[in-house]
């Protein structure tokens, strides 16, 4: 199935330029229509929500409707289980300074070293109250985490594990279900930092088990703005962090100090139709969240072969795979391979590729 590359770069105005932005795992191109919901939003209803008059309510639905549109996406529960801020780091500050009050002298939080410091940073910071801080290391010779190394880290004190979904330094992408699993069982939650998966994956948080994911959307065709979804009988646990008069219950505005950025919230709802529309142009009937599964499953199972083989095939014949990578991306750029990646930022999908580099080397190294 292949897409039509002037239908997608339509979408992204940045692309007409003369400029080609190589530094995408920064963030990827802004789409048009998220553009025009924010201007929209600043010309016809800056106002605050909760009044009687239309402006005001009509303000307050377009905010909902975003969040509407963003559980959608994320295949959550129900919108009130998403806290929006203005950034992944953010966020999971927030769920730290939220969770603090829960722990006690000695409980146990696993961290990894290759998440971002984003996902790391904040639970560090709850050592001078008294938890301790385990690291789940990379396995020297693999380069990747084991998961048995995971399980001799847990136990009866470990209340919260923390990983990323795809690691922004491996380009690992891992198996968060089979790691809720093993969390679960040992009494603990999970914490997913999705950052560098949610532009080539689709993000199903309910299949994947875990407590918490957080991603950012400027990684995903939106604004400076970032999700932070939890499961909403975690989301009651945690403090509030907002006014002294708003209540443990108030979940989400709780942990959205100030209420969220409107016009960036509205604009949001710019991916979720992107997605749809390029859901239905290639081919796919039925309800949007199909639409937008296929599109990513397109992203993640087709496209992007079009750069992994080139990388095996390096291998193979016992090139330099970073040689390869570069190569094959400079290669891309020329015959429009920024195009075929549908505008995905290429620095990112290199990211995920070299996941791929151990395995093809492994492979390699089995040849005669």
């Amino acid at each position: 199935m292949q897409a039509d590359t002037a239908f997608i770069r339509r979408h992204f105005p940045g692309l007409a330029g003369e400029w080609a932005y190589m530094d995408n795992a920064g963030g990827s191109q802004v789409l048009a229509g998220v553009a025009d919901r924010v201007r929209e939003f600043l010309l016809t209803t800056p106002v605050q929500h909760g009044a009687s008059y239309a402006p005001s309510q009509d303000a307050a639905r377009k905010v909902a409707e975003a969040t509407a549109a963003l559980a959608r996406m994320l295949n959550a529960a129900q919108p009130d289980e998403l806290v929006i801020g203005p950034s992944t780091t953010f966020l999971l500050q927030q769920l730290a300074r939220g969770m603090a009050p829960g722990f006690r002298p000695g409980d146990e939080i696993v961290v990894t070293n290759v998440d971002h410091e984003s996902n790391i940073g904040p639970w560090r910071g709850l050592e001078a109250q008294g938890v301790l801080i385990r690291e789940w290391r990379i396995d020297p010779a693999s380069h990747e985490l084991d998961l048995e190394g995971l399980e001799r880290l847990l136990g009866p004190r470990t209340r919260l594990v923390c990983v990323t979904h795809c690691s922004n330094v491996l380009g690992t992408i891992m198996p968060i279900a089979e790691i809720a699993r093993l969390v679960h069982a040992a009494g603990a939650e999970l914490c997913v930092d999705g950052v560098a998966l949610a532009p080539h994956r689709r993000v199903d948080v309910q299949a994947l088990g875990c407590d918490w994911y957080v991603y950012s959307f400027y990684k995903t065709y939106g604004p400076h703005q970032a999700v932070l979804w939890g499961r909403f009988d975690r989301l009651l646990e945690l403090a509030s962090l907002n006014h002294f008069f708003i209540g443990k219950d108030r979940v989400p505005y709780k942990l959205q100090p100030g209420n969220v950025n409107y016009e960036l919230s509205y604009g949001c709802i710019g991916i979720h139709d992107y997605l749809c529309e390029m859901g239905t142009a290639l081919g796919s009937q039925g309800t949007n969240t199909a639409l937008i599964m296929l599109v990513i499953v397109l992203l993640a199972n087709g496209l992007l072969q079009n750069i992994v083989q080139p990388i095996a095939f390096g291998a193979t014949l016992k090139l330099n795979p970073l040689v390869v990578l570069v190569v094959t991306i400079a290669a891309g750029s020329l015959f429009g391979m920024i195009g075929l990646v549908l505008a995905a930022p290429l620095t990112s999908a290199a990211v995920h590729i070299s996941g791929e580099l151990s395995r093809a080397r492994s492979a390699a190294a089995t040849e005669p």
